[in-house]
């Protein structure tokens, strides 16, 4: 009859633990499986009635099943330990083969995976039970069979013997005729850097029974380097050590892998630590797990000072509030940016803009917030200063619209006093001064109060604007021609200003008798006039404030024309037309057609 062999099988999801159990059972009906859905319920289990095996998942609440598995081997170093997890990473199973784990099995969803991991237990266990009762040549074949990267030795001390598995010479890249000794080893394949390093661990190991694992470097004679991880467990009888025994395993492709990894990630620091601004990276507590380099400089703190403060510490206030909702923010929705201003060592706030995201775990539940975070005070007084800016230009138009309107209303009144009493062409010549002086006024409000802003827009008919916006040309004689009827998406009110000062600027330019036309190009819509046209040599000064070619011109129109424009985020252009006059193409014009 198979004699009984425990099992306790650790997994948080009691129903899978469960299933687990039932099947393992019915593979092997020697089996008699316990189940726990923690760490600290395992230990209970372990410390009551020790298991023949432990079967154990990665991932289990509060600590992992590598810290079952050392927890274990305090006391029952040579337990068998199975990771049966679906947390499968060469960095889980590195880790796990380096904290001393019997074997690493991969959850899959064919049906023969519980059939596997039953044949697993049932060999490691028949193996540990086989450790503690063969003898020597067993005992090292079997671990050399289950590790299949995994050579071991032995030295006698009584027969200054040794043995070495068939691993072991391939490591060494020796032959079987090889005359072992420990410092002959030493000095013959390990790296010289590392040879006091090992010979010492040997020699506590005889002294005082401490076991040693250490990882070093091998050199053989074709002058390849290997790195492995060795172990020596020293025997004592009556108080003196008789033998050690020991295991060497090739982890170079571990260690090649490691390196990587970590030149990766001093890569990724050095360019995190070039970024000007903050780069963070907390718990799901505000607690900082990551940070450039410029959090410090900024701050004051030192690094050790950051790894034991919380994110809200570097906040006061209404900063802090607004940090905090933040980050429950972000939680919850995935992103968030707000401003606030840090508050460093020495009592300066900084204002910053923070732009976070939400990281999270294979299944999907947040693990903490990455973000950056960017010094604002530059901008913020540049906002400060353009308000300050648009605050007297607010004032300067309130007194051209009050007090200059007012003065010159006044002197039109006057004036039609003195043109009641005086006859003369000079009182002619007053009139047109006021109504310029008006016309002038006008354009700088446009400026001033305006500028590059629109309003809502909306669908609007160019043919129809274009119609209203004729009844303002003064001179009758002016012919007008639309082309293309399409709508556009605009502010009315101030396409209605563009067009008229466009057409304003054809007749003062072009004549009374000019010739304007209106249609449409592929992203937008032009105006042409048959007038005298613009140089080639004063096309790209026409859109700049005062400038005009006429006496009477006040050099703002076209000005205002190209900030409706800018305001729109579209773009224009001045050309010849085909009449040899200056045709303009207003173009990314969104709903044109």
């Amino acid at each position: 009859m198979a004699r009984s062999m425990r099992v306790l099988h650790v997994d948080d999801d009691s129903d899978f633990g469960e299933l687990t159990a039932m099947c393992l059972e019915r593979d092997n009906d020697s089996f008699s499986v316990e189940t726990a859905t923690s760490v600290a319920e395992a230990v209970e289990c372990i410390e009551t009635q020790p298991p023949d095996c432990i079967v154990s998942d990665y991932d289990l609440p509060q600590k992992t099943g590598i810290e079952l598995l050392q927890c274990v081997r305090e006391n029952h170093p040579e337990l068998p330990v199975i990771l049966f997890t679906g947390t499968g990473s060469e960095q889980v199973a590195s880790t796990a083969i380096s904290a001393g784990v019997t074997d690493y099995i991969e959850k899959g969803s064919s049906s023969d995976q519980h059939e596997i991991l039953a044949n697993k237990i049932e060999t490691v266990v028949e193996q540990y039970r086989a450790e503690q009762t063969l003898d020597q040549q067993r005992d090292l074949f079997k671990k050399t069979q289950q590790l299949a990267d995994v050579g071991a030795w032995e030295w006698d001390f009584e027969t200054q013997t040794g043995f070495y598995s068939e691993k072991i010479y391939e490591i060494y890249a020796i032959s079987d005729g090889w005359e072992k000794s420990p410092e002959t080893d030493i000095e013959a394949f390990y790296h010289p850097a590392d040879q006091p390093r090992l010979r010492a661990a040997f020699e506590t190991a005889v002294e005082t029974g401490e076991r040693y694992d250490i990882e070093v470097r091998v050199v053989t004679d074709d002058g390849t380097e290997k790195w492995v991880r060795t172990t020596g467990d020293p025997q004592f009888e009556n108080g003196e050590c008789v033998r050690i025994r020991g295991t060497i395993q090739d982890i170079t492709a571990r260690m090649e892998r490691e390196r990587k990894l970590e030149s990766e990630r001093e890569f990724v620091q050095r360019s995190l630590n070039a970024l000007e601004d903050i780069f963070y990276y907390v718990d799901t507590e505000g607690n900082f797990q990551r940070w450039n380099r410029t959090l410090s400089e900024l701050t004051g703190y030192s690094d050790e000072e950051i790894e034991a403060m919380n994110a809200l510490d570097f906040f006061e206030g209404d900063h802090r509030e607004s940090i905090n909702a933040a980050m429950g923010n972000i939680l919850q929705t995935g992103s968030d940016v707000t401003e606030a201003a840090i508050t460093t060592k020495d009592g300066r706030q900084i204002t910053h803009e923070f732009r976070g995201v939400r990281m999270t775990d294979d299944a999907g539940e947040p693990t903490g917030i990455i973000g950056i975070a960017r010094d604002i005070t530059a901008r913020k007084q540049r906002e400060a200063d353009l308000m300050a800016e648009r605050d007297r230009l607010d004032e300067f138009a309130g007194i051209i619209s009050h007090d200059l309107c007012n003065l010159l209303g006044a002197a039109d009144g006057w004036l039609e006093v003195v043109q009641a009493e005086c006859d003369s062409a000079h009182v002619e010549d007053v009139a047109n001064a006021i109504d310029r002086s008006q016309v002038v006024i006008n354009d700088l409000l446009t400026l001033a109060q305006k500028g590059d802003t629109i309003g809502c827009v909306e669908p609007v008919s160019l043919t129809a604007l274009v119609e209203e916006c004729w009844q303002v040309v003064p001179d009758d004689q002016a012919t007008l021609v639309v082309d293309d009827d399409r709508t556009i998406a605009a502010d009315r009110s101030r396409l209605r200003q563009l067009l008229e000062n466009l057409f304003m600027n054809a007749v003062e330019h072009g004549g009374s008798d000019v010739s304007i036309s209106v249609g449409g190009v592929d992203d937008g819509f032009y105006i042409a006039d048959d007038g005298v046209g613009i140089p080639d040599s004063e096309r790209d000064r026409i859109f700049e404030s005062g400038y005009s070619t006429t006496a009477d011109g006040t050099g703002f129109g076209l000005r205002i024309v190209k900030q409706i424009v800018d305001a729109h985020g579209w773009e224009i252009t001045a050309t010849d037309s085909d009449s040899g006059g200056t045709r303009f193409e207003i173009t990314g014009v969104e709903g044109s057609g």
